[in-house]
C-alpha cells in the first residue's frame, strides 16, 4: 500500500532558496516562498513544514535537485531534523524540464512535479 505524504519541491541557489509545498494529492498547499539558506531562514521553512506535517498527520519529503556545495548544507541540516530529503540528479530534472511545452519559472514546485513522476 502507498502512503502519500506532503511533498516540498525546493529550487536551490546560492545565497536563498525558493521552496513550495504540495498537498499529500498534489495539489499546492503553500506557494512558493523564498528563505535564505542561512539558520535563520531555515528555521522559517522548518516552521512552514511542521504546519503541513500537522494539518496532514505526516512528515513532508523534500526533494531538490543535488547542486554540490549549494545542496549540500541543506540536506545535512534537513537530514538532522530528521527528514527525508530525495536528490535529483541535475541531469534528469533538466530532462524532465525540456519535456513540458510551457516555458515558464514555477520554482519549487517544479521538483514536486518531478517527485510525483518518481
Amino acid at each position: 500500500m502507498e502512503t502519500k505524504c506532503p511533498v516540498i519541491g525546493v529550487d536551490v541557489a546560492k545565497k536563498f532558496s525558493y521552496y513550495c509545498i504540495l498537498d499529500p494529492d498534489g495539489k499546492v498547499y503553500r506557494n512558493s516562498f523564498k528563505a535564505t539558506n542561512d539558520l535563520k531562514g531555515l528555521r522559517i521553512v522548518l516552521k512552514e513544514m511542521k504546519k503541513a506535517e500537522k494539518e496532514f498527520g505526516l512528515k513532508p519529503v523534500i526533494i531538490l535537485e543535488s547542486t554540490g556545495h549549494y545542496s549540500n548544507p541543506l540536506v545535512h541540516f534537513f537530514t538532522k531534523k530528521e527528514l527525508t530529503v530525495l536528490l535529483v540528479n541535475p541531469l534528469q530534472s533538466h530532462s524532465i524540464k525540456n519535456s513540458h511545452i510551457r516555458k515558464r519559472n514555477t520554482r519549487g514546485r517544479f521538483f514536486c512535479v518531478i517527485y510525483t513522476r518518481l
